[in-house]
């Protein structure tokens, strides 16, 4: 099976705050801005993307010297060539399975919470490498499926067939809804050879069951538990002669869309866009993706990405000695966390939506837990508002949150650094390069050794 490669539309990077939007699709096999050899199905995954950055790791500490000469070139994520690596196949992770059968099916019962925990690599759920199968997950989607197929046809069968079997042929009704559904499922325009064989599931359900709606249940399972269905797939405009990049079809444009932006299956519009191949231009893309980021759906993507990104999970969990934190409590630890994650959606959403005002923004959100901790005045009500606060030192923005203080798993100690090594592995989803020999800075000293 060939893979694919795309030009990542320059409006999708409204999402990658961190500019790395492109690297976390996988390995750069070229280096120096090259494309390297189209890959196959059996090229072996290399390491995670190491984007370019100073030998350093990062700036030197308030008050220290200048960079060395050697090291004061400042990289850019902006290539000067195509080389956007190559595409995995991608299974869904839970969030993504949960959203797309609430979407496909009407379901909301979130049946991956009885699934295996969620893998994740280098910080994240979505990195292709981690979403592996195993033998539990594979039962536990077998169980879903039958579970949802089952509710799906005894309550919402009305809702998801385009016809009615009462009025219309069983067999006619049948091969509609196996069209429809199978389209929306795979996310992608069903072929003959899938079309034919959902035929002889369907046949076969009905033999055994007896009925048209055990047909149609047997159907709805089998897609479930297909690979079309649980992994997203890309295969890309067939290749010219020559042609190391080619561009994605627009069924699969509208995929990649609409598992960035919503973490679930494309809409009617995208379908419909997908259908007639408009989803090939920077002008229909970005038209598309004006509309999706006003659905409430973005936002709350945005928010998990924040979450994943800096940790926010582990926040309520940690433990520090009541004797050396008082102050630190678990509802203290609660509040901290929702500080932080409404200080960010305020700055993507209502605020610049930069980084810059992220980093240093001189400003945060309090409540009446969280005031005295900043040595603010009383806030009433159960609320967060919005405050003015200019912490003392150098720390601003999302790092003069609590979020950064109690972060170090020792219960002693009051804070881990909230340096660029830590949010860049998670931001490009990478691990940074050691320093080199000689470096004149340590992390936790703000003068040369």
């Amino acid at each position: 099976m060939r893979s694919s490669f795309m030009r990542a539309p320059s409006t999708v990077l409204v999402m990658a705050l961190t500019g790395c939007l492109g690297m976390i699709e996988g390995e750069s096999p070229g280096g120096n801005g090259t494309p390297g050899p189209r890959p196959t199905a059996d090229s072996p995954k290399g390491d995670p993307v190491v984007p370019p950055t100073d030998p350093g790791g990062g700036a030197p500490p308030m008050g220290g010297p200048a960079r060395p000469p050697e090291v004061t070139k400042i990289s850019s994520c902006q290539a000067t060539s195509v080389d956007p690596g190559p595409v995995y196949i991608r299974r869904l992770n839970h969030r993504e399975y949960d959203n797309t059968v609430r979407d496909l099916l009407g379901d909301t019962t979130g049946p991956s919470s009885g699934f295996p925990q969620q893998e994740s690599g280098l910080g994240f759920a979505n990195n292709a490498q981690a979403l592996n199968i195993s033998p539990a997950l594979a039962e536990s989607y077998l169980k879903a499926a039958e579970s949802l197929a089952a509710a799906a046809v005894q309550d919402r069968l009305p809702q998801l067939a385009p016809c009615d079997a009462g009025k219309d042929s069983e067999e006619s009704c049948a091969k509609r809804f196996i069209e429809a559904f199978g389209r929306r499922a795979f996310r992608h325009a069903l072929d003959a050879e899938d079309a034919a064989i959902l035929a002889r599931i369907y046949a076969d359900g009905k033999a055994r069951g007896g009925g048209y709606k055990d047909g149609i249940r047997l159907v709805v399972e089998a897609v479930l538990q297909s690979p079309r269905f649980l992994y997203r797939v890309e295969l890309g405009q067939p290749a010219r002669p020559g042609e190391a990049v080619v561009a994605l079809d627009s069924w699969e444009m509208a995929t990649r869309l609409s598992y960035l932006l919503w973490s679930s299956m494309p809409d009617d519009a995208l379908f419909a866009a997908a259908e007639t191949g408009r989803l090939t231009t920077r002008a229909e893309i970005a038209a598309q993706v004006t509309r999706m980021l006003a659905d409430k759906r973005t936002r709350a993507i945005t928010a998990d990405f924040h979450r994943q990104w800096l940790e926010l999970d582990d926040l309520p969990e940690l433990e520090k000695d009541s004797k050396l934190f008082p102050a630190w409590t678990p509802q203290l630890a609660a509040a901290a966390q929702q500080e932080t994650a409404q200080f960010l959606d305020y700055v993507t959403w209502d605020g610049p939506g930069d980084l810059a005002t992220m980093l240093t923004a001189p400003f945060t959100f309090v409540n009446a837990s969280l005031a005295p901790l900043y040595g603010m005045g009383a806030v009433t009500g159960p609320g967060f508002k919005k405050v003015d606060y200019t912490p003392p030192g150098s720390a601003r923005g999302c790092w003069a949150t609590p979020l950064c203080w109690p972060r170090t798993r020792s219960p002693t100690r009051p804070r881990r650094s909230c340096e660029g090594s830590s949010s860049a592995s998670n931001s490009c989803a990478t691990t940074c390069r050691p320093r080199p020999p000689g470096w004149p800075w340590s992390p936790r000293t703000s003068a040369p050794r």
